[in-house]
């Protein structure tokens, strides 16, 4: 049980986090790459974790560890790049209510996974109402907006998850860890090889004012706490429940967003009406329930 409590507190902390990089890609930072880099910048501060456990895993385990971190800081560009352009809170339900589906497939093929009869109804109401939420009702039809780089990054989320599962199937957490997020670091490193690249980060850096980089390495370490936490789940439980759960975070930031697209409506690009109130309750109903049957028969 203790793993479903910290994924909703891990997907609590992320729902504000993914709001203040909406406001950040619309404000100081506008292009996906440069949030993208400094995330994985950032990501060096994990050898503060190195005294408490990390050991060399060996060459192949290395290799995987820095290829899951490399594919999450990818996984996170796609991600901003459909956050700038959409509205948050369908933008976010698109990728993860397709990220459980591929974690579900793949790791069943890969990691020999598989869920008892009341998982699989808990993760089916937990992925319908994730869908649900995010589909924009467009004249007389449904629409899903930027979808096919809202189901590249599910997918590039879904392999990282379950290269994570892998890496703490072999090793410890704390090691797994620490190895995966020098990965993202390296990814970071490796996006100032482009020319076009290095002059975006360099300009934005220097145009960047104080309040503005202290308000990114906050929300960063934000969103690391929300990303420790996760992993600490997938150690803990079954990866693709995990990501499952991830439909409360949408309940989070429906709340959160809609009462801020009020404020700053130029910002977060809401549409608040009846119709679209009414069928985000619902998705939040699916959402609850299916964490009631998973709660209950765990």
């Amino acid at each position: 049980m203790n793993w479903v409590l910290i994924s909703i507190v891990a997907y609590f902390i992320n729902a504000f986090s993914s709001v203040i990089d909406k406001f950040i890609l619309k404000k100081p930072i506008q292009h996906p790459i440069v949030l993208g880099f400094y995330s994985g910048i950032l990501s060096i501060f994990v050898l503060f974790l190195a005294p408490f456990g990390l050991n060399w895993p060996g060459f192949s385990q290395f290799l995987i560890s820095i290829l899951a971190g490399i594919i999450f800081l990818a996984a996170l560009i796609v991600f901003y790049s459909v956050l700038r352009e959409g509205e948050t809170s369908r933008i976010i339900p698109v990728i993860g209510g397709f990220t459980p589906i591929f974690v579900l497939i793949i790791s069943y093929f890969i990691l020999g996974a598989h869920l008892n009869l009341f998982q699989f109804i808990a993760f089916g109401l937990l992925v319908c109402g994730g869908v649900l939420i995010s589909a924009e009702k467009n004249d007389k039809n449904y629409k899903f907006g930027h979808f096919k780089k809202s189901i590249f990054a599910a997918f590039l989320f879904a392999i990282f998850y379950i290269l994570t599962k892998y890496i703490f199937l072999n090793q410890p957490f704390i090691s797994g860890f620490i190895w995966q997020r020098l990965g993202s670091f390296l990814g970071a490193i490796f996006l100032l090889i482009v020319f076009k690249n290095r002059e975006l980060i360099f300009k934005t850096s220097r145009g960047l004012k104080f309040k503005w980089g202290a308000l990114v390495i906050i929300n960063k370490i934000i969103g690391g706490i929300a990303f420790i936490l996760v992993n600490y789940a997938i150690y803990l439980g079954s990866v693709a429940l995990v990501s499952a759960l991830e439909g409360t975070r949408y309940a989070f930031i429906f709340l959160i967003v809609t009462a801020l697209s009020i404020k700053y409506p130029a910002i977060f690009e809401e549409k608040i009406s009846t119709p679209v109130i009414i069928q985000k309750i619902i998705a939040i109903l699916l959402i609850s329930l299916g964490f009631v049957v998973l709660f209950i028969k765990l």
